[in-house]
Parts: C-alpha cells; structure tokens; sequence
C-alpha cells in the first residue's frame, strides 16, 4: 500500500494535469485553492465568460454526436450555465456576473464554434465515440496519489480532447504537452487536440500527440512526475499551512488564476489581516 504522505494531511486524494499545471504557474494559487477546500479560507470558485462558454460548447457537441445537425444547441447550453433568460426581450441574469454584451458575443461565439466542431467530427467520421467524458484514474511512478483526468471522446486508438479559443495555434502548449502526456501514459493510445475557433478562416486545427516533445530534454510524463514531487515537498516546508502558502508571493498577474475576490482574501491574509474561516 502506497502511503500518502503529506497529500493525505490535506485531503488531496488525488492530481490532475489542470493541478499540475495550476503549481507550475503559481504554487500559491494552488496551496490556496487546497486551503479552500479544506475550509480553512473562502476561496472563490467562479470563472469567467470563456470557460462557460467553452464548457457550453463540449456539453453541445458530447450531447449531439448523433450524426444529426441540431441547431446550434450551444448558446442554450450557455443560457443553462449562466441560469439566465430572456424575459421581454431583454436579458435576465439572475447575477451571474456578465453583461448583456458579454453574454451576447458568447452565444454567438459558443454557437459558431459548436457548427465548426460538428461539422469537423462529422467530415471525419468521428461521431460516434467508443466513450464520452470517460474518467480515468491510475498511479504513475512513484507518487503515492493517484492521477485522475477525464477523455473528452474516446474511440479505438485515440483520444480527442476539445480546445475552444479565438485563434488558431502552432503547436501545444506544455500545460497542453502535459495533460497529452498523463492520457498517453494511462491509456497507452494517442492523443488530439481538437482546437476549435468561432472564425470562418481557422475554424478548426487537429494536432496529433503520439509523441510529446521533450520538455527542456526530459520527456513529459518524467516532467508530470518530476513536478508532482516538487508540490509533495513544497507541502512539506511547515505543519502549518499558512506558512506553506506564505513561503512565496503569489502570481496576482496571472488573469487565467486569480479572481478579484481570490487576489483580495489572498493579499488581506499575506498582511495578517484575515481572521481564517472557523476562528
């Protein structure tokens, strides 16, 4: 039996590539995010406008791979996520924190990316996949934790996994390279990256990982592991898990980590001036 070690102390029960890559760009962000679920401060678990949309576009194309066209069922699926309606032809939020405008370029947005999506997997006879969000979970190394991901689209010796975003890329980026590398490792088959834009020119780009590229020479998956050690020792400075999170200042510029509120209760508690929830 493997022993969980410092993980356990705090309720980790398991690491995922969007853990992985949430240490590699802020350890603090990360360590205040796992105080948050340990109750210990108020941790704000809002995104933004982007994510739901992306999250609407996945849940329409998982829901309609039928083989059938629907009609853009995306911007409904947005409407779900946002618990807003139309009522007198105008918009009611319900707070979910976004204005009309920004609601309405992401219905939009969601709904064209959704028809270039289909109409990719369509062409290329991937409408029906052997899984859809298959959750996935296995011990890689020597961590004593294991790994936990979920395959967007499954088929007999691949795995796609859907990118929504503005523009076009040429190759993947490590937080990509390294979520690629945990599905490889764990389902032995190769990995797309479907990125999907809501633009006529670029509306879709399919990139093959059969092989990651090496990460500064070290291939991905010793890159993965080497990374999930760094965050069992960088756990392991104090008992104390203030002065865990303490121990570096946190990355408040990264826009894709730290929400306001998150920035806000993480600046009041580095100053001392944040009684910890339960005091």
């Amino acid at each position: 039996m493997r022993n969980k070690s410092v993980f356990e102390k705090y309720n980790i029960e398991h690491l995922s590539a969007s853990s992985i890559n949430q240490f590699v760009h802020d350890p603090s962000y990360w360590v205040f995010k796992v105080m948050g679920r340990n109750g210990l401060v108020e941790f704000d678990n809002s995104v933004g406008i982007s994510a739901h949309m992306g999250t609407a576009v996945h849940r329409a194309l998982q829901n309609n791979l039928d083989g059938h066209m629907h009609d853009n069922p995306a911007p409904y699926e947005l409407r779900d996520l946002l618990k807003y309606e139309w009522v007198d032809d105008k918009f009611k939020a319900n707070d979910c924190g976004f204005d009309e405008k920004q609601i309405a370029l992401a219905e939009r947005n969601s709904g064209r990316m959704w028809y270039n999506a289909f109409t990719y997997y369509e062409s290329t006879y991937l409408t029906e996949p052997l899984a859809i969000e298959r959750k996935i979970e296995a011990f890689l190394g020597d961590v004593p934790i294991p790994f936990v991901g979920y395959l967007d689209f499954e088929y007999k010796n691949h795995v796609r996994d859907l990118k929504t975003g503005g523009r076009r890329v040429n190759k993947p980026s490590n937080d990509h390279q390294r979520q690629a590398a945990i599905y490889r490792e764990v389902t032995n088959k190769t990995v797309f990256f479907d990125y999907v834009t809501p633009t006529e020119s670029s509306p879709h780009q399919a990139i093959k990982m059969d092989v990651c590229e090496p990460y500064h020479n070290v291939p991905y998956i010793d890159h993965v592991l080497q990374i999930a050690k760094q965050m069992e020792t960088y756990l392991s400075f104090s008992n104390d898990i203030f002065e865990v999170f303490a121990q570096k200042l946190p990355y408040f510029d990264h826009m894709y980590l730290w929400s306001e509120k998150n920035k806000k209760a993480a600046s009041q508690l580095l100053g001392g001036t944040t009684q910890v929830k339960g005091e």
